[in-house]
C-alpha cells in the first residue's frame, strides 16, 4: 500500500469516527495511523492491524471485498441516515410496513420477486439498503457527468439538518416522439 492510499483510508476512518463518536477503537486506530505516517515502511503492517481490529464494527468503511470509492464525507453520513438501526429512514419504512399490513389486512408483505418479509424490521432493512444503493448510483452518475440514460443524479450534498439535497430527476427521453417531428 502506498502513502496516498493510506491517507485516503485515514480520511475514511476519520469521517467514520466523526459520524460515530466514542468508539472504543478510535484511539488505537489513530495511533496506528500516526505510526504509519511516521514510518512509511510500516504502512502495510499498520493497515493490516487496523483492518483486523475494525472489520466487525457496524457501518465500518472497512469491509470485505472491493472498498467503496465514494468520498467518505458523503458515504458515512449517508450510511448513518439510511442503513443504521433506528435511523429516520428505517423508522419510516417500519411505519410503512405497519400501514401496509393494516391496510391490506395481512401480516405478510410481499416484495419484488415473490419475497415475503418476516417482519417490519426485515422490510425496513431491505428497503433502506435499496435506497442507499440507489443514491450511490445517482452520486456516481453525477460524478461521471449526466448521460441521457441517467434518470437521477445527486451531488452528495446535505443541509444542516442532515437531509439530502442536490438530487435531480432527469426525465426519460422518448425516442419515438423525437423521430416523428
Amino acid at each position: 500500500m502506498d502513502e496516498k492510499t493510506f491517507n485516503v483510508k485515514e480520511a475514511q476512518m476519520n469521517a467514520y469516527f466523526i459520524e460515530y463518536p466514542g468508539s472504543p477503537k478510535q484511539s488505537a486506530v489513530e495511533a496506528l495511523f500516526l505510526a504509519g505516517n511516521e514510518t512509511p515502511s510500516e504502512i502495510e503492517s499498520c493497515w493490516l492491524a487496523i483492518t483486523a481490529m475494525c472489520r466487525g464494527m457496524p457501518n465500518s468503511p472497512i469491509g470485505r471485498g472491493r472498498q467503496a470509492d465514494i468520498n467518505p464525507e458523503v458515504d458515512t453520513p449517508l450510511k448513518a441516515l439510511t442503513t443504521d438501526d433506528n435511523s429516520v429512514v428505517q423508522e419510516a419504512y417500519i411505519t410503512l410496513y405497519e400501514t401496509l399490513s393494516n391496510h391490506c389486512g395481512s401480516e405478510v408483505i410481499w416484495g419484488r420477486g415473490g419475497k415475503a418479509y418476516a417482519n417490519a424490521a426485515e422490510f425496513a432493512e431491505h428497503e433502506a439498503k435499496t435506497l442507499y444503493n440507489a443514491l450511490i448510483r445517482a452520486y456516481r452518475a453525477n460524478e461521471k457527468g449526466v448521460k441521457d440514460s441517467d434518470r437521477v443524479s445527486w451531488t452528495g450534498q446535505y443541509n444542516k439538518n442532515g437531509h439530502l439535497t442536490g438530487i435531480s430527476l432527469h426525465p426519460k427521453t422518448d425516442e419515438t416522439t423525437e423521430d416523428s417531428e
